[in-house]
Formats: structure tokens, sequence, C-alpha cells
């Protein structure tokens, strides 16, 4: 990594928070985000703090996602979360009907807060990048207890307007869909279309593979070797997981 200590101003920084029901896997998206390992066990979260550089044409931005507890006793900490956050997903499970319904639930208590700040008068309730997010569609269809098509239904009848992109279905235990998950969450926030992980996983592994170099020849492999070194002084991205437990000014 060639990413400088130093950290972007304020408006390259990016709070994200990961919000949902106890069981549904918020924790196993956000690792595989962060390319870590997927834990079979279930571990209940407390709250988990990571930090994602990017480095994008020579500029740094960065990504604080805060990964909440399922099971949040403490109302004031939950709604600086909600007030904090820039963007957020809203986890569900296929076999926790109930987690679908606390989902719209947590959408509505984030509106609710953003919108009780005058700074918020700027930014309508429905610009709020919020998305749902429908995991462990590798269980067994006998498990679900219900389906993407009902919790469309659901969030239409919620929610007024466009609703057709607010939701995405993933599979955390088999890593299917979580760049999507992330990607959509990006391009709802506006964010810089380099960051969105679907693109950048793509650039990072056709320009910097070394099979593809050793597999060309000439000028060609010339033009790859500098377009590789490009990509490596331009953009480049690195995760730090700084602590585990909440932090009062990162709120």
């Amino acid at each position: 990594m060639h990413l400088s200590a130093e950290y972007p101003p304020d408006s390259r920084c990016i709070p994200s928070r990961s919000r949902g029901s106890a069981r549904t896997g918020k924790t196993a998206i956000v690792n595989r985000f962060l390319e870590k390992e997927f834990e079979d066990r279930y571990l209940p979260t407390i709250e988990n703090f990571h930090r994602k550089l990017y480095k994008i044409r020579g500029e740094l931005y960065q990504l604080d996602i805060l990964d909440c507890s399922g099971n949040d006793p403490f109302p004031a900490s939950r709604k600086l979360s909600y007030i904090s956050g820039d963007m957020f997903i809203v986890v569900s499970s296929v076999d926790l009907p109930q987690s679908i319904e606390q989902m719209i639930e947590t959408r509505q208590h984030i509106i609710e807060c953003k919108c009780s700040r005058a700074a918020m008068n700027l930014h309508p309730p429905n610009h709020i990048p919020i998305l749902f997010v429908m995991n462990k569609t590798d269980l067994p269809k006998s498990r679900w207890q219900t389906d993407p098509e009902d919790v469309y239904a659901m969030i239409a009848e919620a929610i007024p307007g466009n609703t057709k992109d607010l939701l995405v279905t993933c599979s955390a235990a088999d890593n299917e869909n979580i760049e999507s998950v992330f990607g959509r969450m990006f391009t709802m926030a506006k964010l810089p279309r380099h960051m969105n992980p679907q693109l950048h996983k793509m650039l990072r592994n056709e320009l910097s593979a070394d099979g593809v170099l050793n597999a060309t020849e000439g000028g060609k492999k010339r033009v790859l070797q500098r377009m590789r070194s490009r990509f490596s002084r331009d953009f480049d991205d690195k995760t730090l997981t700084l602590q585990t437990g909440p932090k009062d000014d990162e709120f």
C-alpha cells in the first residue's frame, strides 16, 4: 500500500452505519466487504468500528463503518449513530420475518432523527442513502420465512415513490452479491465511482495481475506495465480496524 498516514479533510470522510436485527448477519456482510474471513459461529456484536481509506487520483477518501449491535439497549447511543451517519445499510434475513418489519421501522427512525436537525432541511428524507439488505439467501428454501417479492411489496407500501432500487439480496456465507450491496450504497450516496467495490476490484484485477503481464508481449506489455504503475499510484485502498467497541468522537 502507498497510502499516506495523513487523513483526508472532513468533506472526504464518509461515516457509514450497519443496522438491523440480531442474527441477520450484519457483521458478516461488513467483514466480507473488508475481505475478512467469514465466521460461521454466531458471536453477538457489541459495536465494531472499521476505517477504509481510498486513494483516488491522488486524493484520500475515508470510509468509516460503524457495525452496530442488533440488541441495542441504549436509545441515546442508537440515536447518535443515526444522526452522525451519512449512509446506512439496514439488514434483515430470509429466516427472520420480524427482521423485515424492524428494517422498515429502522429506516423511519433514521429519517425522524435526521429531520429533527436543522441541517437536514437541505436533504429531503428520500435523499438519505438508506439501503435495505436481505441476507442469508444461501439457506434452503424450507427455512425461508419470506421472499424478496413480498419484501418489495412491503417496502413499496411503506415508502412513497420509486422503491425498486432500495433492496439488495445477498449471502454473506457464500460471499454472494456483497459487492452489489456496497456498490448500490455508494451509488445512492453519490460517492466517487472509483470507490464502487465492483469497479475498484475489476481495475485492480485487470491492471495489477502478474498473469496478465506475463501473457502479454512487446508493446502491449509495456502499455499494461505503465497502466499498472498508474493504477498503483492513483487508485489504492487500505483497511484499518482501529478498534472494537464504540468510540465517542466517531459518532
